[in-house]
């Protein structure tokens, strides 16, 4: 039952994991009271009929509004039903593939945070975490979302948000700020190159270990990122493939990033 002093029939419903649901339970009502001057209204409906949409509080909700039509449902929007929904055991990553689809259909960059894997409870800025973790993020940022060198980084500031709750107030800084690269790894360049390339090849190796080991988490964030399914054996074929679409430049510089060489002075002066 749920009530309200409001002149509405809307509110937030329980838990979509309903982790405290009664066994053997098979049909459940909901008995919505409008508690107010001068009298008091009640409706009542099955339960899945009047679960307009997914919120969130401290976990995700359901949205409940009485005047729904037959068809106007969370579970008509995302094509399924309760009974399939709810007895699934794997609500989670089915309606966070939901908004992840509805957002990419409006042509929006967003992700739904409140349901990724566990991660910290508080959020911090990128500049305070240590150096060496700094630098696998950005690296397993450039392998997710390899508009980075391009200079877009949404999706890659809404995962460190998302996943890691790290905030970063300037992105662009760990990554192309500062103009025209002329050193890497303490070596200076004979041709200065602009700063994106500098930056992936001096995280290549970093980026080659981490797809030639890659494990099954990361595997899994690669396909939700890519949106298609590599081998794993090709990793970082396919991941070059797609970067040089993105920044054709680095394709002068493959054999350093497959060679993962710490030192790129002779190799410039060879090509030069």
């Amino acid at each position: 039952m749920k009530t309200t002093k409001e002149d509405k029939w809307k509110t937030t419903g329980s838990s979509i994991v309903e982790s405290t649901r009664i066994p053997n339970v098979d049909n459940i009502f909901l008995l919505f009271g409008k508690i107010r001057e001068p009298r008091a209204e009640f409706k009542c409906r099955p339960y899945e009929q009047c679960l307009s949409d997914i919120a969130v509080t401290h976990s995700p909700r359901y949205l409940i509004d009485m005047n729904l039509g037959v068809d106007e449902n969370i579970f008509a929007k995302m094509n399924t039903d309760y009974e399939s929904f709810r007895s699934n055991g794997n609500c989670i990553p089915f309606v966070r593939k939901y908004y992840k689809d509805l957002a990419k259909a409006k042509g929006k960059t967003e992700m739904p945070w409140w349901m990724e894997d566990a991660t910290s409870v508080n959020l911090q800025f990128i500049a305070d975490i240590d150096k060496e973790k700094r630098s696998e993020l950005i690296s397993r940022g450039i392998i997710l979302f390899p508009e980075i060198v391009k200079g877009d980084y949404k999706r890659f500031s809404l995962w460190l948000c998302t996943r890691h709750s790290i905030i970063s107030p300037y992105v662009r800084d760990h990554f192309s700020a500062g103009g025209c690269c002329v050193a890497i790894d303490g070596d200076e360049l004979c041709e200065p190159c602009c700063h994106i390339v500098g930056t992936v090849i001096e995280h290549s190796q970093q980026i080659v270990d981490i797809l030639e080991n890659i494990d099954s988490s990361f595997y899994h964030e690669v396909l939700d990122a890519w949106q298609c399914e590599p081998s794993p054996d090709h990793m970082v074929e396919l991941w070059l493939g797609t970067i040089y679409k993105h920044l054709p430049k680095l394709k002068d510089f493959e054999d350093v990033i497959l060679s993962r060489k710490q030192h790129i002075l002779t190799y410039t002066k060879t090509r030069n």
